[in-house]
């Protein structure tokens, strides 16, 4: 209702507004631009203009309406700068609902962040533009200018940068010098590129107009899949008096060994070491293994992004003396010791995380942020992620498992992909014991093993190396969904093979369990793995289907000790659902004094079609009432 009479505010004041107060004012917006939308790009004008291959200016001028407190984000400018990127001017305007200057940018609406934890030291910042106006809608205007000397790094034009966002007209423009070729490639553009001459330069030029919003939806394919992108990146470039070529993946890695040049040199008493270190060990798998290990006790983790050090790694004999280092100093740390002893491996650049943009693999540019180690093996091939203390050896986890990397060989840049770990490896099998009382309260004593994936499963890979009065707060406030209970005993343990376990050994009192009715007790037999997903009906599902997480298996087993005298009444139900979404299955095997209850569930991550929601709608529907049937127990009379 606050929309529609700021919108008819709007109407009464078209009369005496001005061409300029349109250009803020939401009368400007077209009804399709609202739809689904809680902000609207009204202009975005990006201009990147090459100098030549060690030099660029960068200058972007954009106006958004933020229509409710949810696009909020949409309405904050965040510029990143460093050593290698200046800031030359910024300027902004905040304007209200009908297109009238609220108030300029001011120096109390600009912070800078700079990340100051005891594991960073960077030159990189974060200049944060914000007018924290709570009146909607509002618009805001932001104009800056950049001086660019790090052209390993062209813009991506993506100017509809999320779901329940709009966009009116947006432009990019790219200029370049007679000597240097442009790369560019476009996705879901439906305007191509316009190409002309400004002088002796060459502009390429990119416009979107009336771009409706994406309403996000649940388990929606990634964004950057359906929204129209340019990716641009140079085929000759300079940094910090580095020359390198984006022509190939193979040139990019040819670039990458020569920022790391001469950087693998170990101290003389560190080499000896590292040879008595394997002098017996068996073979170069175990050799591997015994090098990571030591490498893992005497250093830590400490990221260095100063300047071109954001790419360049640090000498490995720092690394030695400091015994400290961030992915890329560690990973080369590692390969150092490893060719003392006759070991190859290769530097790996990687996007690590999720939601990270996939590797181009036709069109060679930087979009990574992480390096690792890869060592080929005669069977097989280990890779080590190098920056974690208590990462089991050759175990890459979630963070960088399957996806396409840029491995750095004496040849140049290959791209490759990374493991996946299956179905078969992703497991947790869990056994309980519950004694029940007829007070109501139970017992209850779990042992589950975490295998694979799984051992990420609330950060327990995590919470198995802190402290037991840490572990314990953990489990209260994260890990286990019962009802009220008591911890008696908590003690998790972990098996550092290859593919690496935890096993988590509980033992609580629960205070109420079941509830009681005359001489029932009513219960649930799935007592500590229900699922908690709920989807809303959508009969015009727009997205494809990403589950984003691992094939994986869960198998409860959990035998309930019966308060005495009594018994289950009726027979109960058991279930046995299938899908292509994966299989869920629970058996009730009922003796004299106790009920085994077994839930076996099975489920498969990746990409579906649209037309496949109502049946992931039913399948999570039917696994809900499944996990939350009841059994009767009654007391013999």
């Amino acid at each position: 209702m606050k929309y529609y009479i700021l919108l008819l505010s709007a109407f009464l004041f078209l009369g005496n507004a001005s061409a300029q107060n349109l250009k803020y004012s939401i009368i400007g917006i077209a009804d399709s631009l609202t739809k689904n939308a809680n902000s609207v790009l009204r202009l975005y004008e990006e201009t990147f203009v090459v100098e030549n291959a060690g030099k660029a200016i960068h200058k972007v001028h954009f106006i958004c309406t933020v229509l409710n407190k949810v696009g909020d984000s949409e309405g904050v400018l965040s510029i990143h700068h460093d050593k290698l990127t200046k800031i030359n001017n910024l300027d902004g305007n905040l304007y209200n609902a009908t297109g009238e200057l609220v108030t300029k940018l001011k120096k109390t609406h600009i912070r800078d962040f700079v990340n100051e934890a005891d594991y960073e030291f960077t030159d990189d910042k974060q200049r944060i533009a914000k007018f924290d106006y709570g009146e909607y809608p509002y618009t805001v205007e932001f104009e800056y200018e950049l001086s660019n000397t790090n052209m390993m790094f062209y813009p991506i034009f993506q100017p509809q940068g999320s779901f329940n966002m709009s966009v009116q007209d947006a432009k990019l423009t790219v200029t370049f010098p007679p000597d240097l070729k442009p790369r560019y490639k476009e996705v879901n553009m439906k305007n191509k590129v316009a190409i002309g001459t400004n002088g002796t330069q060459t502009t390429y030029t990119w416009k979107i107009k009336n771009l409706p919003a994406h309403k996000l939806e649940p388990f929606a394919t990634p964004w950057y899949e359906k929204c129209p992108t340019v990716y641009i990146a140079p085929a000759e470039f300079e940094v910090s008096g580095y020359k390198g070529s984006f022509n190939t993946w193979e040139d990019f890695g040819k670039f990458q060994t020569l920022l790391n040049k001469e950087r693998d040199v170990l101290p003389a008493n560190t080499i000896a070491k590292i040879e008595k270190l394997v002098a017996d060990a068996p073979t170069r798998y175990e050799k591997t293994k015994r090098i990571y290990e030591y490498m893992q006790s005497k250093t830590r983790y400490v990221s260095i992004q100063l300047g071109i050090g954001g790419w360049q790694t640090l000498p490995a004999e720092l690394v030695d003396n400091k015994g400290y280092g961030d992915c890329k100093a560690l990973s080369n740390y590692m390969k150092s010791m490893l060719k003392t002893v006759g070991i190859e491996s290769h530097y790996t650049i990687i996007s690590a995380g999720k939601n990270v943009h996939a590797v181009q693999r036709d069109f060679p540019c930087a979009m990574f942020n992480h390096i690792i180690l890869c060592v080929p093996m005669e069977r097989d091939t280990v890779w080590l992620e190098c920056t974690s203390q208590n990462q089991p050896f050759g175990f890459l986890g979630s963070f960088t498992d399957n996806r396409d990397c840029l491995l750095i060989t004496p040849s140049g840049g290959k791209i490759v992909k990374t493991p996946q770990y299956l179905q078969q490896i992703n497991t947790q099998t869990r056994q309980v014991t519950v004694k029940m009382l007829p007070s109501g309260e139970a017992s209850v004593k779990a042992t589950t093993t975490y295998k694979g994936l799984q051992t990420e499963n609330d950060h327990i890979d995590h919470y198995v190396h802190e402290s037991k009065d840490n572990q314990k707060k953990w489990l209260v406030e994260q890990h286990l969904n019962m009802p009220q209970f008591d911890i008696v005993s908590l003690d998790l343990k972990e098996t550092k093979t290859q593919i690496p376990t935890i096993t988590e050994n509980l033992e609580v009192k629960l205070k109420s369990f079941g509830v009681k009715n005359g001489k029932r007790i009513f219960i649930v037999p799935n007592l500590m793995n229900k699922t908690n997903i709920t989807l809303a009906e959508n009969e015009t599902r727009m997205q494809d289907i990403y589950l984003d997480f691992p094939d994986h298996t869960d198998i409860d087993t959990l035998r309930y000790e019966l308060p005495e005298g009594y018994h289950v009444e009726g027979t109960p139900i058991e279930t046995n659902i299938k899908s292509v979404f994966g299989e869920y299955k629970t058996t009730i095997k009922v003796e004299q004094t106790n009920i085994t209850y077994i839930r076996t569930c099975s489920m498969r991550g990746g990409r579906y079609s649209r037309e496949e929601y109502k049946a992931l709608l039913e399948f999570y529907k039917n696994i809900t009432k499944a996990d939350n049937t009841k059994l009767v127990l009654v007391k013999a009379t």
